[in-house]
């Protein structure tokens, strides 16, 4: 028997209580009078070392399966021959049970048949040793074949329950901790494209039965123009971020949309649009499940995941759908906290940065890098606002910022700092490069039109190699007072890489800080 248990690797653990039982059994043997049949009690023995011997080889573990229950055979004559070594059978028949059960908590069904077709022979052999009857042989055969085969098949049933208990237990554990995992890393998250990119990733992990092929999920983002993929995960690599599906060519996710409801199932690829239906193909997507996600009250997009060739199982379903609540408070928190780094950075009323967020810019500037300030008042705000009201100031503060925004270029950076103040750092300037600016913002704004009339702005300029930030915005702020005190609506610009003197386009001013101003109507 022992030679079964060294099979089934499975350690001493095991293979001690039948040890036990079979030591009980040879010493009972060796009791006086000693065995009845002193060369079968030695043919059993031999058997049984035999056996141990060869599966102790290391080539054993590389034999085909049939030779494990092969080996079930030797093992049932080794024990039959030591029963009838003690001369009778009484007692020690139920050894002949050691290698069903045995087979039926350890091995495979297929082997149980195997032990059980074995000790039928042997129980066969044994009583026509002994002499039995037909009859009693008979009863014998079905009664110990009956018993052995609904012990094999009970066990097996209770073993496979078991595993299938055992594996949803560790399947429920592994969800859970993904679960706990998703909570993590979602509500770690600032970044609302981070959130919807997780998401995905957890759906394609959370979506998919254990060691399942194919994971894959997608996160449409619902807009006007249709379902906009805005995040997927696939273990093959492949992606199509991007793409923008109509609504109407998507059947479940248009379910989805009316019912506001999570939705589980195969897809009808016959329903789905032509553009649809060549992506299920190339992704070799058959079912799915989809959940809403909300967003202020509003639907955002829908979490998807998807199967190759197999459905998701309910229960993950519903893990999916715990994910998704997961996912609408990290998104809720991450948009909430931009808005709060925007309202942190940007000016209210004009959606410019704020003097906060270009004192930040300023920090930023590379070393000796050329830049430009520019200083940048409204003229007769105060007028405006005491004429016709401070919404109508307001208006005009607003058609002023716009007018900054559309003529600078990308990656220099405009704010609103006070009432009527507007500061421009623009980066890589030379005096030509801020003068084109300067007559680009004073055309712009020249163009904008209100009820309260036209708008005007006075603008000074310093432009630097690098360095200084604040003796730069020193000498822009005087050249923008220089400008306002010269009647307004005019830019004048100072370069300190020189103290070459300019020419006077028009008016007349003092020196500052050494260096002749140049202006510009």
């Amino acid at each position: 028997m022992l030679h079964s248990i060294l099979a089934s690797g499975e350690g001493r653990q095991v293979i001690w209580p039948f040890a036990a039982i079979m030591a009980v059994a040879v010493g009972s043997i060796l009791l006086p009078p000693g065995p009845a049949h002193a060369a079968f009690f030695f043919a059993a023995l031999g058997t049984t070392g035999l056996l141990i011997a060869v599966q102790s080889l290391p080539a054993w573990r590389k034999w085909p399966q049939w030779a494990c229950a092969a080996a079930l055979i030797p093992a049932v004559a080794a024990i039959a021959m030591l029963i009838f070594s003690a001369g009778t059978t009484t007692g020690l028949t139920a050894l002949l049970l050691l290698p069903v059960f045995f087979s039926a908590l350890y091995r495979r069904p297929r082997e149980s048949f195997v032990a059980i077709g074995a000790v039928g022979i042997a129980l066969a052999i044994l009583g026509l040793a002994s002499h039995d009857t037909t009859t009693v042989l008979a009863r014998l055969l079905v009664f110990w074949l009956g018993l052995m085969s609904m012990i094999s098949i009970a066990t097996h049933l209770l073993r496979t329950r078991l595993a299938a208990s055992v594996a949803g237990a560790e399947e429920d554990a592994r969800q859970s901790a993904m679960i706990a995992q998703a909570t993590r890393t979602l509500t770690a998250l600032l970044d609302p494209e981070l959130v919807l990119r997780a998401a995905a990733r957890l759906a394609a992990e959370i979506g998919s039965p254990p060691n399942a092929a194919g994971r894959r999920a997608h996160y449409f983002r619902i807009e006007e123009a249709g379902a906009s993929l805005a995040a997927d995960s696939d273990d093959t690599g492949a992606t199509i971020v991007g793409v923008v599906i109509p609504i109407g060519e998507h059947p479940m996710i248009a379910a989805v949309v009316a019912s506001d409801a999570p939705a589980n199932g195969a897809i009808d690829i016959a329903a789905c649009g032509p553009q649809l239906q060549r992506l299920l193909m190339m992704l070799h997507i058959t079912d799915a499940a989809y959940v809403p996600i909300h967003l202020d009250a509003s639907l955002h997009g829908v979490l998807v995941a998807s199967g190759r060739g197999e459905a998701i199982p309910a229960d993950l379903f519903e893990r999916l759908k715990t994910l998704g609540n997961l996912t609408e408070l990290a998104l809720a928190n991450a948009v909430a906290h931009q808005r709060l780094e925007e309202e942190a950075s940007t000016d209210a009323l004009t959606g410019l940065a704020n003097r906060r967020e270009f004192e930040r810019a300023i920090l930023r500037l590379p070393i000796r890098r050329p830049y430009a300030f520019f200083a940048a008042d409204i003229d007769s705000l105060k007028d405006v606002n005491d004429t016709f009201g401070h919404c109508a100031g307001d208006e005009l503060i607003v058609a002023v910022a716009s007018a900054l925004s559309s003529v600078v270029r990308r990656g220099d950076t405009v704010a609103r700092t006070g009432g009527d103040e507007f500061a421009i750092l623009m980066l890589d300037a030379t005096p030509d490069t801020a003068s084109n600016l300067a007559l680009r913002i004073q055309a712009a704004v020249a163009a904008t039109t209100l009820p309260t009339g036209r708008a005007y702005v006075s603008i000074g300029v310093c432009t630097s190699t690098g360095g200084e930030p604040e003796l730069i915005r020193q000498v822009a702020d005087d050249a923008l007072y220089a400008a306002k005190t010269s009647g307004g609506a005019k830019t004048v610009i100072r370069d300190l890489r020189s103290e070459v003197d300019d020419d006077v386009l028009s008016g007349e001013f003092h020196l500052t800080h050494g260096l002749k101003p140049r202006v510009l109507p």
